[in-house]
């Protein structure tokens, strides 16, 4: 496995959560798109830029949500399994649609 980030849990149930997450995201290649957009106020929050679509994870709950695409080409949604999070990011890494513009956000290193 490649350099992973370390994830939110709070107990084995969330932990295992994260680890299938994890797996998940390395086996579909995003692994280095993952970020948090604020780790100190939400740590549980990962986001990835995949292919101009933005893609909101909480692992720990195993849900995750979609922001659309200006032009329509991917729609807004909420995502209730880590089965609709693949079926996501294979969509926004399939998509043509590539977005240069961007919300300015800090990453933490």
């Amino acid at each position: 496995m490649t350099d992973q980030i370390k994830l939110y849990w709070r107990d084995d149930d969330q932990a295992a959560l994260c680890a299938e997450f994890l797996a998940m995201t390395e086996e579909i290649g995003i692994t280095d798109k993952l970020f948090f957009p604020n780790k100190a106020k939400a740590p549980w929050h990962v986001q990835a830029h995949v292919n101009g679509t933005l893609i909101n994870f909480y692992p720990h709950r195993e849900t995750g949500y979609v922001v659309g695409t200006p032009d329509g080409a991917i729609k807004s949604r909420t995502l209730y399994s880590f089965a609709e999070m693949r079926a996501a990011i294979i969509e926004a890494l399939q998509s043509d649609h590539v977005s240069d513009d961007f919300d300015l956000m800090e990453r933490d290193t």
